[in-house]
């Protein structure tokens, strides 16, 4: 058993908070997320580094600011968020859909 804290990173790119049943609206099209929300666990404010998924990417799992990335045409992701906490022996694992998020871009 271990006292260390479970960690989820979230993160859907190009979602609309006015299409969350959480913020109203009519259609049931994000039930796990509106139960999230039911239970207190919204954060009302997010910040992006990029309007550009290609710099928000890395960014969000670097915590560096995009132009590291423009610099070296983003091929190359310097210590993410997961290589930190590996380090740290967690278990880490990542799951995505989005092609930058992929090998070829560092990953």
């Amino acid at each position: 058993m271990t006292d260390r804290p479970n960690t989820i990173l979230l993160s859907i790119d190009a979602l609309r908070a006015d299409h969350l049943g959480a913020h109203g609206y009519n259609r049931e099209t994000s039930p796990f997320l509106d139960e999230l929300a039911d239970r207190e666990l919204e954060f009302t404010t997010a910040i992006s580094a990029s309007s550009h998924t290609r710099e928000a990417v890395p960014a969000l799992l670097s915590g560096r600011y995009p132009d590291v990335f423009a610099a070296n045409g983003y091929r190359y992701v310097p210590k993410t968020v997961a290589d930190r906490l590996s380090e740290a022996r967690f278990r880490t694992a990542g799951f995505h859909s989005n092609p930058y998020v992929s090998r070829a871009y560092g990953y």
